[in-house]
């Protein structure tokens, strides 16, 4: 029954698009080309959801809008929970005027889990406007609570043998790298408010905090919370802006081993942009004050305060349905009190996320895989006495992230991560390795 429902399925939609390629205004002969050719190959074989997605990149450049959307339901009978195909599908009911099946589709792209944060702003901006006339304001938060485990919770090297004042020395052995068991809690809100009816302008409000405490190494037991809030100003077409422009203020407070550690406050500018449906990135540029705050556990840790300059952009790309390939860059340059805790850092990532049905067929929802490799560099600007007088410290770090999102119901999310780090440093007391491992719910609300 349900096989013969989805071809039935299939068939009206078949039509739909027929349909829909006839209302469409007549494009230029090459465009026209390009879209008889991809029609042609996603009719040949309409169970291919790459044929389909091949042709609604064309059908929506040549403005055949409803021919898009049936072919992107379409792909959604074979793979009900892609959230970028629901938000598209959100997009284009709400341009071609059905407000409700736009708010229905928004919804629902915007509780699935992993997908980039420009992508679900994106999602939630288009919702505003479906619900314009109803609210102007939109609420959005995710819990997690999970446990994990480090082989090298602290940090710290493996071997005992470290320098201090550039001769060689011997750490206690309670300060070399150990592995501890951890809870971690975590939280992120987002509010929004629309000035204007068509929402061109919105105030966005984020707030998030952090919380991890060690089984046994209760020194590093940490607390943070971080806001920041800001106009975001869209620019293009009213129901189909490609770039937004974001100033903002922002602060944040960490704790660490239940002591006072680190307060900043600062603010930047982010910016996004849609180069089409399936290319988009962002980037962000931020200045921040560090305060950091000695105490019993760390004397002289203020010796970090001063300004962090911050800079960082991603792109992505959705080659095909369920497939996302991303890359970013990142710099930042801190000027610290004292000059051998001034540094700058640069580096880059790569990641690969793949969607795919529930294998165990236990859920109707759809599981993602990803996988990321980073690489940054540190140079610091002078060598640290206490350490070596000599040589300036520098630090290659390699990060090897996979990550897997069970989607248990449309709101609940079993995470489970692994997660590799090499940091090479060219001294001894900041060389070290650590494998960790994670496994939690996140609720999206």
């Amino acid at each position: 029954m349900g096989t013969l429902s989805q071809t039935l399925s299939i068939i009206f939609l078949s039509l739909s698009v027929c349909l829909g390629s006839s209302l469409a205004q007549e494009p230029s002969p090459e465009l026209k080309s390009q879209y008889d050719k991809a029609f042609g190959a996603m009719m040949a074989d309409l169970a291919n959801p790459e044929l389909s997605f091949q042709f609604v990149k064309v059908a929506i450049e040549v403005g055949d809008l409803r021919g898009a959307i049936a072919a992107l339901e379409r792909i959604l009978l074979i793979n009900p929970g892609l959230a970028n195909i629901q938000l598209e599908l959100g997009v284009l009911y709400l341009r071609v005027g059905n407000a409700e099946l736009a708010q229905d589709y928004l919804r629902k792209a915007i509780r699935a889990p992993g997908i980039p944060d420009a992508v679900r702003s994106r999602a939630e901006r288009f919702l505003l406007l479906a619900e314009a006339g109803v609210t102007r304001h939109l609420f959005t938060s995710t819990l997690y609570l999970g446990g994990r485990y480090d082989s090298n919770a602290n940090a710290a090297p493996a071997s005992r043998g470290v320098l201090a004042g550039g001769q060689s020395a011997v750490l206690d052995e309670g300060d070399t790298g150990r592995d501890d068991f951890s809870l971690v809690g975590v939280g992120n809100f987002r509010y929004l408010y629309v000035l204007a009816d068509q929402a061109r302008t919105e105030i966005e409000t984020n707030f998030f905090f952090v919380s991890q405490r060690y089984a046994r190494s209760h020194e590093i037991d940490l607390g943070s919370i971080n806001g920041d809030v800001g106009p975001r100003f869209y620019l293009g077409p009213v129901l189909n802006p490609d770039l937004s422009i974001r100033p903002f203020v922002s602060t944040s407070y960490l704790w660490l081993g239940d002591e006072h550690f680190l307060a900043t406050y600062g603010g930047g500018v982010d910016l996004r942009k849609f180069f089409s449906s399936t290319l988009y990135g962002d980037a962000r540029l931020s200045v921040a004050q560090q305060d950091y705050q000695d105490s019993s556990l760390r004397p002289t840790v203020s010796d970090r305060t001063g300004p962090l300059l911050a800079l960082d952009g991603t792109l992505h790309y959705q080659f095909r349905p369920a497939t996302r390939v991303s890359g970013g860059l990142l710099f930042s340059r801190r000027f610290s009190r004292e000059s051998f805790e001034s540094f700058y850092d640069g580096g880059f990532a790569v990641a690969l996320t793949q969607n795919y049905l529930d294998p165990f067929k236990w859920t109707e929802f759809d599981w993602s895989s990803s996988l990321s490799i980073g690489f940054s560099y540190s140079s610091y600007d002078q060598p640290d006495p206490a350490v070596d007088p000599n040589v300036r410290r520098k630090d290659p770090r390699t990060n090897i992230i996979f990550a897997n999102n069970m989607r248990l119901t449309e709101a609940l999310t079993l995470i489970v991560t692994a997660q590799h780090t090499i940091n090479n440093s060219n001294l001894p007391n900041f060389k070290y390795t650590n494998t960790a491992g994670s496994i939690g719910l996140a609720y999206r609300y």
